[in-house]
């Protein structure tokens, strides 16, 4: 079956393909890029004792995987409800951000506030059956992100995103009570004035409320056809299974690895680990 780059678009970030992939540049190097940015990261707890009771059943992998396309599909769909983009999903959490690309990174922030108080509100204590919860943590950060292209191998490219904002989030969710969604201080002093919660020590802020922030502005589709460039980005195995027309067995569990490298960390997908922290220190090395 062939595909269009249509088909891929789903499974690639808007900004990706508006910052990015809309350039005549071919794809032959890493590339890098620095703008502002509010992240989310929601860490999911429960999954873990949900497989392992459906597995006491017997063959659960399609059970399973109903169970998780209910659930990050509302988790995906909160994001995009308040402007932002999934960038992706490591263990059992997922990594969101929002550009500040045409907006001051205080109204992103905003977004992504108000954006975590969505989730916890609908997706804490989740009903998933088999008598089991699940629980979530949310941690929002604030500042300047750095957007990686990296890898290149076997025409396989991976955007990563680094940066002091990610350190934030990691910090800020780890003050987070199951439930909660908890700001970094950075966050916080961009949003105080719209913002309302329990100052924690160290300047983080348990956040209760958060005002809506006005209507954004849609970022700029490519003007042109974008080929095999979204190709690139896709994973080989949805490639496959879209080529095959499953795309219904999309919703499936990958094993990931955290790669350090200095004061960054990286969730990569197995065996894909070594290939890209060869890459990203390559890249790192010439900023």
């Amino acid at each position: 079956m062939v595909l269009s780059s249509e088909s891929f678009r789903a499974y690639v970030p808007e900004f990706l393909m508006s910052r990015f992939l809309a350039r005549q540049e071919p794809l032959d190097g890493p590339g890098m890029e620095r703008f502002p940015a509010a992240v989310l990261f929601a860490d999911i707890s429960g999954f873990t004792p949900l497989a392992d009771r459906l597995a006491q059943r017997g063959p659960a992998g399609e059970e399973l995987s109903s169970l998780l396309n209910a659930y990050f599909g509302q988790l995906i769909a909160l994001i995009a409800a308040h402007a932002g983009e999934v960038i992706t999903f490591a263990g059992d959490g997922l990594l969101a951000a929002w550009p500040a690309l045409d907006e001051d990174l205080a109204i992103s922030t905003r977004r992504a506030g108000s954006a975590a108080l969505a989730v916890g509100a609908a997706l804490h204590d989740y009903q998933a059956g088999n008598g089991v919860r699940l629980s979530l943590r949310l941690g929002v950060g604030a500042g300047e992100v750095m957007a990686l292209r990296v890898d290149g191998v076997e025409g396989r490219w991976q955007l990563l995103l680094s940066g002091a904002p990610l350190v934030q989030v990691s910090q800020a969710e780890q003050r987070a009570a199951p439930g909660q969604a908890v700001l970094s201080p950075q966050a916080s002093d961009l949003v105080r004035d719209a913002c309302t919660g329990q100052i924690l020590p160290g300047g983080y802020l348990q956040l209760t409320t958060a005002d809506a922030a006005q209507a954004r502005r849609e970022l700029p589709r490519p003007a042109r056809e974008l080929g095999n460039a979204v190709h690139a980005y896709v994973p080989e195995v949805v490639r496959a299974r879209l080529g095959a027309g499953q795309a219904e067995w999309l919703a499936e569990l990958r094993r990931v690895q955290n790669v350090r490298r200095g004061h960054y960390e990286l969730a990569v997908e197995e065996p894909a680990n070594r290939r890209v922290a060869v890459a990203f220190d390559g890249l790192v090395s010439a900023i």
